[in-house]
């Protein structure tokens, strides 16, 4: 029974101090390239819109710790219907916070 609490312990300290001091970094990369090459095969009712996110690793970091997540930019290809009459728009990002 001893050993049991001190294995129990010894994991709730190392749960304890990864949930305060892991702070997951992400490396940036440049995809200017890329935009340049989706851009070109582009049809006229479409544009490539960016805007910034984040990208929280657990819960803790989502209710704890998200001002010092960094933030990324999110690309995407913007598709507008043909026609006059206004167009009701929904954007839904999966994972996102932005």
């Amino acid at each position: 029974m001893k050993k049991f609490i001190l294995i129990f312990i010894a994991v709730l300290f190392a749960v304890t101090g990864y949930i305060f001091f892991a702070t997951p970094s992400y490396n940036q990369i440049d995809i200017s390239g890329a935009l340049l090459e989706v851009e070109k095969s582009l049809q006229d009712d479409q544009k490539i819109i960016t805007f910034s996110s984040k990208n929280p690793f657990n819960f803790y970091d989502i209710f704890q710790n998200l001002a010092q997540i960094s933030e990324q930019e999110v690309y995407g290809i913007l598709t507008t219907p043909s026609g006059d009459r206004p167009q009701p728009v929904i954007f839904g990002v999966a994972g996102s916070y932005g």
